[in-house]
Parts: structure tokens; C-alpha cells; sequence
């Protein structure tokens, strides 16, 4: 019995000792002063965005860790732009309307791990509730969505008031990586998204030789005073 527990003692100091996960939050810039680098010129050089420039393809990678792909209906990746959809500032959009069909981001963990998709926000311009729109959330390899909604996204303002961004938090995780997929049927432009934020968690690490050695070095003698408390009980 205490071999047993000394056992699940160690599996739990291992267990503990693997990394803890890492969020990230790909946004598109908050203000006008801080407008990322995130778009790209014709050549396919990084700029600082502005309205309907196409994003780097390389925007959102966390090096090693996270690769990010974005794309619109028409294949190329997904455009940039300032404001108008809602009260959100800096979002990726489509601004090719004639290709209808659903917008994407794909978000693929790299040497292993689970991605888990905590939150992001939707807005429709302009600032305009946008009704039946269609949001899935699928697994990277599966056709069979996580998640499934068709709906409204923002809600319609004024010429005072941008109106209010839709918020989506969901928590959903796979080892393969997520897609976040949306369409509204109208017009592919009418809906930007922003905030997404994300964690990886690691998987367990497999021990160092030296961490082994030592944890086994520590389970001999435990070993060998079990056994000769077995043979005095005995005898």
C-alpha cells in the first residue's frame, strides 16, 4: 500500500510539473493610435493596416506554438478594417461580397497540445443588428460542427450609438485545432470579428533521462524496506 502511494505521489509531482496553458488574444488593433502591422502590401511585405487592406498570412502565428489562417469566400485571406461595426474598432471582414459564402479562421496548435477556444466577438455594420447569420465552430479534420447557431449578431444604433457587438464565449477544445466559421447570407461584408482569445495546453512532458533516473533511485530503497517488512512479518 505505501509502494501504491508513493507511486501516485510521484505521478502527481510529475503531473504538476508540465507546462501550464498559454492565452493569447488576436485582435486588430484597439484605437486609432495603435493599428497593427497587420496587413500586407501587394508584394506581400507587412504594413500598418488600413480599410480593406488583406491581412499578412503570417498575423495571429505565435511561433512554434499556434498557426493562424484566416480566409474569405473567395479564397485570399480575410481584409482588414477600422470601424462601423459596432462599437468595435479594428476587425477582419470580407469585402468581396460577390463570393458569397463563409468566412474563416483556423487556429491549428503545433507539436502537440490542445487549443481551446475561450471567446470572440462578432459586430455588424453598420451598426446594424444583422439577422440570420450562420456561425459554426468546428474541429480542424471534422465536418460535424462543435458548435452550431444560427441569429442575430450586434444590435442596430443610432447616430449616437454604434450599438452593441455580439459576444460568444464557448470553451470548446480539440488537439487538431479549431475553425471559426460565419456567413450572413445578405452580404459576406455586413459581419467582423475581433477578440479571439485562445489557450494551448501543452501535452504532459515525457521525463528526462536524469528525472528517471532519480525517481527511481528514490523508489529502490522504498522497495527493498517493503520487502524486508514482509519477510519479519513472516517470520
Amino acid at each position: 500500500m505505501a509502494l501504491r502511494h508513493a507511486l501516485l505521489a510521484a505521478a502527481a509531482v510529475s503531473a504538476s510539473a508540465a507546462s501550464p496553458a498559454q492565452t493569447w488574444t488576436l485582435d486588430f488593433g484597439n484605437t486609432p493610435a495603435d493599428v497593427p502591422a497587420a496587413c500586407a502590401t501587394s508584394s506581400g511585405a507587412p504594413r500598418t493596416c488600413g480599410n480593406y487592406a488583406p491581412l499578412l498570412a503570417t498575423y495571429g502565428d505565435v511561433a512554434g506554438i499556434v498557426d493562424v489562417t484566416t480566409r474569405a469566400a473567395h479564397g485570399g485571406p480575410l481584409q482588414w478594417f477600422s470601424s462601423g461595426y459596432n462599437e468595435l474598432y479594428g476587425v477582419a471582414f470580407d469585402n468581396l461580397p460577390s463570393h458569397n459564402g463563409p468566412l474563416s479562421i483556423d487556429l491549428v496548435p503545433l507539436n502537440g497540445g490542445v487549443l481551446t477556444l475561450s471567446h470572440f466577438e462578432l459586430g455588424g455594420y453598420f451598426h446594424n443588428e444583422r439577422r440570420d447569420v450562420e456561425l459554426q465552430i468546428f474541429a480542424i479534420g471534422n465536418a460535424t460542427p462543435l458548435f452550431s447557431r444560427v441569429g442575430s449578431i450586434g444590435s442596430s444604433g443610432s447616430a449616437s450609438d454604434s450599438g452593441q457587438h455580439s459576444d460568444f464565449d464557448l470553451g470548446l477544445s480539440s488537439a487538431s485545432g479549431l475553425r471559426i466559421q460565419w456567413n450572413d447570407p445578405a452580404n459576406t461584408s455586413n459581419t467582423g470579428i475581433d477578440n479571439i482569445v485562445f489557450s494551448v495546453t501543452p501535452t504532459a512532458p515525457v521525463p528526462e533521462p536524469s528525472s528517471a533516473a532519480l525517481l527511481l533511485a528514490g523508489l529502490l530503497p522504498l522497495g527493498a524496506w517493503l520487502a524486508r517488512r514482509r519477510a519479519a512479518y513472516r517470520g
